[in-house]
């Protein structure tokens, strides 16, 4: 009250001076208004006053306006840096009692910046018997430990740290858990603390200095929790405009832990890449002067936010330079510029290596470390894997430990968080070998962890325990050995998730989006398809649309919206894929909001509908998969060999919201079969993948002349055995969806006991001469048979995850029918089993 009080007696004192002086002048005003008549000489002198005074008045003024403005253009640029620890540290929380007494975090700075505050707002919190006297201890770069007393409950302090200490690398902050007051050590009954580090931050107030941005902060500031830009902007000049964006995106992504959103000329950006040759970009930038460089290269304009600059003098140079920048790191260059040929000397992009059917070292996939201490934190390896729905494999680790642990401590393994066993550390040196079982992998990001628990010699003394910390070693011996039950299909979306094939080589992809919302969707795509596989499409031809005739002998990929307008194209597509284009819905059984994965096992699109129908049991139980996205892989109908691929959405209008749906692990992992559909809660496998035919990549081989007589009397032979008959084509039919489904369970498939459709055959005779023996397949019959054998024995055990249908077993002896070789020889097992029927040795009396 005293403070307010005093300062409306200062304001009223105030106004009372400025109310004299306003009496003075006006009583000025009135004796110079009160005088009547004035000569020339006073009236000449007072304006040449007036005009002095005025001099003096308006003269400083101009001066500071100008000063400011000057002031304004030099001043550096201020603003705020900050992150959770959870991204820095790379775990959620971080525990603290007496196996761990001590949590270090270390952390870079980017060296383009001034630093005036560096701030710490931890939260934490207790668990356990804290005594309410013991603090914590926070040391910045080695100063003196500050405690913080959390009074044994949970709190959120503010910790400002000594600017003089902050380095640009190589930063430290280690929070401790000091031991309690008269005790020799820390024990487990003085509970613990838990760091919530996804609430904690790390704040800096920081300001640009008067210099370039130099080549080596480029990935510093696109890799850091602190700086990564959450908005980057890409501007693009010159004909191979499309190819320019879409490279740049795939190198900015590669760069960084998330995909950032990209914008395209205009909008709101955090950082900038310009790309065109010198003659279409001069007019953007605004440091010219860096055009004056020959040949390709990449360089770094004068501008408030980071601006990233990739120019050559020709198109042609633009291009490879773009593709070196979406393939290799930037060198390690303390310079504002850097040359093409400078990226090759540099390290190439990989992310996940991808596992095949064999047997690998873990140190050729990767190093799993354990650090030293009674409480490591967990070590994994990150792979992807070819074909994960039909691959096991057996785990063979050979562990090293520590003797002074309690053999009681043990090694626990996890796949993609789901547990896969555990091994006791009871020898110094054990070999220990864990299975993995078909359907734990994932095609793209597995990642398979080592967590151990390591408790202390009961006998021995708690104190003197920790004195001497344990270690374990996963040698580099270990062996992942991985197998497939069946042939891994080429027509698979998961080998497509796990490796970009086959559109890693030889390949167009066709980038049909139009509008900018669709064209950002579609980089935020393939930059997050290069997080997944690395740069394996960095050489691809980048069209708007489909190439012409004479160019078509390639795999071609389509991504955006519109995806297939050829006829010819849209006839050799999957059924579940036209249907999807030609906007026929599918209800699906009614799952949780969450993303889930519902497969349904069919030959072809229309028998999913027809499985789907038959669960219906009149109830509303059924939810009705919604617009949204699409995903298929086909054989190319315009060259051998070749294979088609989409990514699009059954609306038009979908496209962009589809793509952030598919742009997360669980959405990309779950691409299955030849044909995926999804939308904001669901994912389905709407038609199961195709086995290449055996001419798929191969030319036929022409009959050598010594093999062609034998050929001519076989045939010759044969037909007399056989009669002319009339074969009818096998085709599929289009069955429309019901309005609802009920299912309890999912409907998995088994992908080594189906196939995807059958083929179609012409209405023809049984003619020899025009036989073609890889129609059906003997792979294809032997499939069929397998699914026959499999769904009896699900209708006699009364399973509930697929009916049987007796059509299946009349489809596969069409089949064994068409197959004029399978047929001779079930006719010859017939006749020889008949023959020994009738043998003397049967009728023989014993």
């Amino acid at each position: 009250m005293g403070g307010n009080w005093h300062s409306f007696c200062l304001v009223d004192s105030v106004l009372t001076k400025i109310g004299s002086v306003m009496s003075q002048n006006k009583q000025k005003n009135l004796e110079f208004n009160s005088k009547r008549h004035m000569s020339f000489e006073q009236g000449f002198y007072s304006l040449l006053l007036l005009c002095f005074a005025s001099l003096l008045v308006f003269t400083p003024n101009f001066a500071q306006a100008a000063v400011t403005t000057n002031a304004k253009i030099n001043r550096n640029q201020t603003y705020i840096l900050k992150s959770n620890l959870e991204k820095m540290a790379r775990k959620d929380n971080a525990i603290l009692d007496w196996r761990t007494q001590e949590f270090e975090l270390k952390f870079d700075l980017p060296a383009n910046d001034w630093y005036e505050n560096l701030d710490l707002f931890l939260s934490a919190y207790p668990e356990g018997r804290v005594m309410r006297g013991t603090p914590l201890l926070i040391s910045f770069n080695g100063t003196k430990p500050v405690p913080i007393y959390g009074r044994a409950s949970r709190f959120d302090a503010h910790i400002r740290m000594d600017t003089s200490r902050i380095r640009l690398s190589g930063n430290s902050i280690k929070i401790s858990y000091q031991t309690p007051r008269n005790a020799a050590c820390l024990t487990p009954d003085n509970g613990q603390w838990i760091l919530d580090l996804a609430r904690s931050k790390l704040v800096a107030k920081a300001r640009t200095k008067n210099r370039d941005m130099q080549i080596i902060e480029i990935e510093q500031r696109l890799a850091h929790a602190m700086t990564a830009p959450k908005r980057v902007g890409i501007t693009a000049k010159g004909n191979y405009k499309l190819a320019y964006e879409a490279l740049a995106a795939q190198g900015i992504a590669q760069r960084m832990a998330f995909v950032p959103n990209f914008k395209l000329n205009t909008g709101l950006s955090d950082m900038e890449f310009i790309i065109g040759t010198h003659d279409d970009i001069r007019p953007l930038l605004k440091k010219k002067s860096i055009l004056r460089a020959p040949g390709a290269r990449v360089m770094i304009d004068d501008r408030q936010k980071p601006t990233v600059v990739l120019t050559a003098e020709t198109e042609e140079q633009l291009l490879e330079l773009t593709r070196a920048f979406a393939t290799f790191h930037l060198p390690s260059a303390r310079r504002g510029s850097i040359a093409l040929n400078e990226f090759y000397s540099g390290e190439k992009f990989a992310h996940g290596k991808t596992l095949e059917a064999k047997e690998y070292k873990l140190s050729d996939i990767d190093t799993p470390f354990l650090s030293p201490s009674w409480r490591p934190d967990p070590a994994s390896i990150n792979f992807n894997v070819k074909a994960p729905q039909a691959t096991s494999a057996v785990l063979t680790l050979k562990i090293l430990s520590s003797t002074d642990i309690n053999p009681k401590s043990r090694l626990a393994v996890k796949l993609n968080d789901q547990s896969i066993g555990y091994t006791n550390l009871d020898k110094t040196s054990k070999n220990v070998s864990f299975t993995i079982k078909t359907g734990m992998f994932t095609a793209a990001q597995n990642k398979l962890s080592f967590e151990p628990e390591i408790l202390p010699i009961v006998d021995a003394p708690l104190c003197q325990s920790q004195q001497n910390i344990p270690s374990i070693l996963v040698n580099n011996t270990s062996k992942l050995s991985l197998k497939t039950s069946r042939l891994s299909f080429g027509t698979d979306l998961n080998r497509f998730a796990a490796s970009g094939a086959p559109f890693d080589q030889n390949s167009t992809l066709v980038l049909t989006a139009r509008t900018a919302n669709d064209k950002q969707a579609t980089l935020r795509l393939l930059g997050y398809a290069a997080q997944q596989f690395g740069p394996k499409w960095s050489n691809a031809n980048y069209v708007s649309g489909l190439p012409t005739e004479k160019n078509r002998d390639q795999n071609i990929l389509f991504i955006g919206p519109n995806p297939i307008t050829d006829k010819t194209l849209f006839s050799a597509a999957p059924s579940a894929l036209r249907l999807a284009l030609g906007k026929n819905v599918l209800n699906i059984p009614k799952r949780k909001h969450n993303a889930s994965t519902d497969q349904f096992a069919s030959n072809n699109a229309a028998q999913t509908f027809s499985i789907a129908a038959r669960q219906d049991n009149g109830q509303d139980n059924g939810a009705r998969l919604k617009p949204g996205g699409l995903a298929a892989l086909f054989v190319s109908p315009f060259a051998n060999g070749r294979m088609i691929g989409v990514i699009s959405s059954d609306q038009p209008a979908k496209f962009a919201n589809s793509m952030d749906f598919v742009t997360n692990r669980d959405y990309w992992n779950g691409l299955e079969g030849s044909v995926s559909r999804w939308d904001k809660n669901n994912i389905l496998m709407a038609q199961m993948a195709k086995p290449l035919p055996n001419s798929f990549g191969t030319s036929k081989l022409a009959p050598k002349k010594e093999t062609l007589g034998f050929i001519t009397v076989a045939k010759n032979w044969f037909s007399s055995l056989t009669q002319s008959k009339q074969k009818t084509a096998i085709t599929d039919q289009s069955v429309q969806p019901t309005s609802s489904l009920q299912s309890t369970e999912l409907l998995t498939p088994t992908l080594e006991t189906t196939a995807l459709e059958t083929p179609t055959l012409e209405t023809k005779k049984w003619n020899l001469s025009a036989f073609n023996f890889s129609t059906p397949s003997l792979s294809q019959i032997k499939l069929k048979g397998q699914q026959t054998s499999r769904d009896l024995k699900s209708w006699i055990g009364k399973a509930s995850t697929q009916a049987f249908e007796s059509n299946l077993v009349k489809q596969w002896w069409k089949d064994i029918t068409q197959n004029r070789v399978v047929f001779f020889l079930l006719l010859v097992f017939f006749g020889f089993f008949i023959a020994a029927l009738g043998s003397p040795m049967m009728s023989r009396k014993k």
